[in-house]
Order: structure tokens, then sequence, then C-alpha cells
């Protein structure tokens, strides 16, 4: 594809002028794929819990190089957007290898039959029946992408001849898959089948937000959620197209083909928070050892020096 006009010239200059921050990002990306993307594989952590880890590590690390790859070329807005995917990938990552997290299950009402899932509180009797294994939450986690696949099928059903419903089709026939279905609805439970395949149709039952609250190591990811997530989620929309405006030197309003520096920065601050979050899952939860501890440390420290935050 041919250039922007001005491409040619601003693209150099914004990765000159953001050289250390780039650098960084790369350093950093050389670290998680070195050292920590093996890690999983080489846990004790059920078999189960490590594909799933392995898998979310994966999808993790290529949004980040897609985030960086974007900002390169000065995108900042299409970054934004996987960069929203990233915080998600995070959220995910967390509520599979949590060491211990409780959601509580009961019923909407007293004496139904249907079900609602809801995060602990202290005037919650039921906290101490409310602790999920990592397989119970990997089993979730799973049967909520069959479900979700489930209604896409639905869905693309009313197109004739859609080449996803019978891909979908196919796989939701294979024999595999449904054995294995089978047993991880036994596994978790009439009770959660019911939560899962019901509003708001999320893996954990409960919205990104409170999930957020209780997946975080401490108040920085709900904060997050507050927000970044929510400027990085309106990218999405129609409306977003009026940030390709800026009032020019004659007062005029014009093309602006090219982002701010400080919202390439500010997104690449955002991509490396997020992946030193998962590095700092898989150090925490899995505990992997002191060397990769003052690994993860000496990367914080750069983090904190680069873009100028506070440690604390």
């Amino acid at each position: 594809m041919g250039p922007f006009r001005g491409e040619p010239v601003s693209v150099p200059s914004a990765q000159s002028d953001l050289a250390p921050d780039f650098d960084f990002a790369e350093r950093l990306d050389r670290v998680w794929m070195r050292r920590y993307c093996s890690e999983l594989v080489r846990s004790d952590l059920p078999p189960v819990v490590t594909t799933v880890g392995v898998l979310l590590t994966t999808q993790a690390c290529r949004l980040y190089r897609s985030i960086i790859e974007e900002c390169r070329r000065s995108e900042g807005l299409c970054a934004n957007v996987l960069a929203r995917s990233l915080y998600e990938t995070l959220i995910s990552l967390r509520f599979v290898l949590k060491r211990s997290l409780r959601i509580i299950v009961a019923p909407s009402s007293p004496g139904a039959v249907t079900y609602v899932a809801k995060a602990p509180s202290r005037n919650n009797r039921a906290i101490r029946n409310a602790s999920l294994t990592r397989e119970h939450r990997t089993s979730l986690y799973l049967l909520h992408v069959q479900f979700q696949s489930e209604r896409l099928l639905r869905k693309c059903g009313a197109t004739p001849r859609s080449k996803r419903a019978l891909r979908l089709k196919r796989l939701r026939s294979d024999p595999a898959a449904q054995r294995a279905r089978a047993a991880m609805e036994q596994f978790v439970g009439p009770e959660w089948l019911y939560v899962l395949s019901h509003e708001p149709h999320t893996y954990s039952g409960l919205s990104l937000e409170s999930l957020a609250r209780l997946v975080g190591s401490n108040r920085r990811l709900s904060q997050w959620y507050a927000g970044p997530c929510h400027i990085q989620s309106g990218m999405v929309d129609t409306a977003v197209a009026l940030r390709n405006t800026r009032i020019g030197s004659d007062s005029v309003i014009e093309l602006a083909l090219h982002p701010p520096l400080d919202e390439i920065r500010d997104t690449i601050q955002t991509a490396a928070t997020m992946l030193l979050g998962c590095m700092a899952t898989v150090q925490n939860e899995v505990q992997r050892g002191a060397s990769l501890g003052a690994v993860l440390e000496s990367m914080e420290k750069n983090f904190h020096r680069i873009f100028g935050t506070d440690a604390n």
C-alpha cells in the first residue's frame, strides 16, 4: 500500500523520538519469549490448565507484538483496539492461573431453579463453598468457548451455505470433542452450566469489571477497566472518526493522518503494562523461582524509568 501524505517523514521521526520506548518494548518481548513462554510447559500444573495457559500466553504475545508494530507505523488508533483485547487476555490468564479464586453460584431468588454467579462479599455466608480449583475454572473457560461457538452457529445458520456454520457443525459432531465436552459438563455441574448458558454469557458468570476486581492482585486491574479500557473500547465506534481531524495553523479543519506522539507513547506503555502483568501472573501464581523473579523486577524498574511512572 502507498504511504499516507507525510508518512515517509513523520513515521521515522516518531520512531527516532520514541527510540527508548521501542527499545524497551523489544527487550520486554525478548524476555517474554525466551524466559516466560516456556515456564508454563515445564510447570506441574494439571495438563488442561497448562494447555489453556499456554494458549492465552501465546495470544498475549501475538497481541503485544502487533500493538508495537502498529505503533511503529504511527497507527495509534488500531494499536489501542488491540490493547483492549490484550487487557481481556490478561484477565483470562489470571482467571485460569490464579492459585485461589472464589465465585459464588446461588439461586437467582429463593426457591428458584435459575442461578446467577456472584463475587464473594463479607455479607455472603456461602463464601466457604465458593472456591474454584484451576481445573474447574479451566473447564468453565473451555465450555464458554463451546457455548460461544453454538451461539455463533445459530446466527450463521441464518446465512445459507455459510462456510463458518458448516465448519462449526463438523467440530461439534466430532466424537472426541463430544466426549470431552460431556466430561467437562459433568465436572462443573448443572448450576454452572446454567450460568454459562445465560446472561452475561461470560466464562466467570461475572461482568468484566467485576472479574477484574476479583482476579487482580491489587486495585490496578479494576482501575484500568474504569479508565483506559473504556477509552480503548470507544476506538471501535464509528464516532471515533472525528479523531482524524485537527485544527490547522490557519484555523481550518484538516485531516490528521498521524496521531500525536503522546498517543503512540501511551499505547506502548499500555501494551508493556499488560505484558508485565502476564509475566507477573506466571511468576507469582505458578511460582517459577527466584531467577525469574529477579528478571521481572529488573524489567519493572526499567519500565518505571523509561515511562516516568510511580513504582508504587
